[in-house]
């Protein structure tokens, strides 16, 4: 899905909305009228305005007195705003990513594989015949199984970083180094590859379609 600054439901600007939603969606995609209403700052009447526009488009349901993400609002909580391509585009971003993931399994210089490629969203819909953006859940998976080892290969890769200048700011940084420079790889600056680790919660609530797997 993807939105435009221009968009509005109601008086609330549809960004907004979408960072709300964001916010809601680490409670079970659970909201009250009063919370919807303080967080963005509306009038009791604004706020039961957009609430009603919410439903009427179902991106909310009513839940036991309070609001509850449909699948439309789930998919709004992760929209972006760009502009939109047509599936011949669309068509070769995905297959140049595709390449990327056989580069990838196939070097031994990246310590993951891509085992798993999820589509969803409107790329993963063949009606469609444009799209704001190709939303990709991934699955990666270790090329060295030990453990030991592995951490191993991961600060080598740390240590030769720091010597070309690049800088860590954390532990963190460099533990997962060795699957940042994967997830990097595989988006390539593109604005229109959106990546989603596998396990993010969204996926309880989307449609996905399996479109690569190497298991």
């Amino acid at each position: 899905m993807t939105i435009s600054k221009t968009d509005y439901i109601g008086v609330v600007p549809i960004i907004a909305i979408r960072n709300f939603f964001k916010k809601a969606r680490n409670k079970n995609a659970v909201f009250a009228f009063d919370e919807f209403m303080a967080s963005l700052h509306l009038e009791r009447a604004d706020a039961a305005d957009c609430i009603s526009g919410l439903i009427a488009n179902g991106f909310i349901e009513e839940s036991d007195e309070r609001y509850k993400l449909t699948l439309k609002g789930n998919a709004l909580s992760i929209a972006r705003c760009t502009h939109r391509i047509n599936k011949e585009k669309a068509d070769k971003i995905f297959s140049d990513l595709i390449q990327r993931v056989h580069e990838i399994n196939n070097d031994d210089t990246y310590l993951h594989k891509v085992s798993k490629l999820f589509l969803f969203g409107s790329y993963s819909d063949p009606s469609k015949e444009d799209f704001g953006d190709i939303d990709i859940a991934f699955k990666l998976r270790r090329k060295i199984g030990n453990p030991d080892e592995f951490m191993e290969a991961n600060d080598k890769l740390v240590k030769a970083a720091q010597k070309n200048g690049k800088q860590f700011y954390s532990h963190l940084d460099k533990q997962f180094y060795s699957e940042n420079l994967v997830l990097l790889k595989l988006k390539n600056r593109n604005r229109y590859i959106s990546l989603h680790p596998l396990e993010d919660g969204i996926f309880d609530f989307v449609d996905t379609l399996l479109v690569y797997s190497e298991e």
